[in-house]
């Protein structure tokens, strides 16, 4: 019977400390509000971010009525919205990346990557565009066409 307690403890540690990294890393709501006048749910993050996001793009929300709406709540400990008369409930995570598919997060994320420069990036590219390409030859060819042309 030990084993089997001292098995509980351990996963109730290990849980404990999953969820506070999880709060200490992961975004989460403080406040969550709906605006009439722009039909968009206003969301305060734990980092500072508000985040709004048109109702049209919240299929759940979608065809709601806008007192239906208004009447969110953040689920403690922030990481859902609730509409608990409706029994609906919509992850900030969902709200952040999941609403525009996985493709489209990642294409920004890449061309994010793709845009940033440094002096190591400038340099390999440089490098790589040395291996490939024209030939000398032909570089040389076409440079000595256009000179004459």
């Amino acid at each position: 019977m030990k084993t089997k307690d001292d098995e509980f403890q351990r996963q109730v540690a290990e849980a404990t400390r999953l969820g506070e990294e999880e709060l200490r890393t992961q975004p989460w709501a403080i406040s969550a509000r709906y605006d009439r006048r722009t039909r968009r749910l206003v969301v305060q993050l734990n980092k500072g971010t508000i985040l709004s996001v048109p109702i049209k793009l919240v299929p759940a929300l979608n065809e709601l009525a806008d007192k239906d709406v208004a009447s969110v709540s953040v689920l403690p400990p922030g990481f859902h919205l609730d509409w608990p008369q409706l029994d609906i409930q919509v992850s900030i995570a969902w709200l952040l990346t999941g609403m525009y598919g996985t493709q489209t997060v990642k294409s920004l994320v890449g061309r994010r990557g793709g845009s940033i420069t440094a002096k190591a990036k400038a340099a390999a590219t440089r490098a790589n565009g040395l291996k490939s390409g024209r030939s000398r030859s032909k570089r040389k060819s076409l440079s000595a066409a256009k000179s004459t042309g």
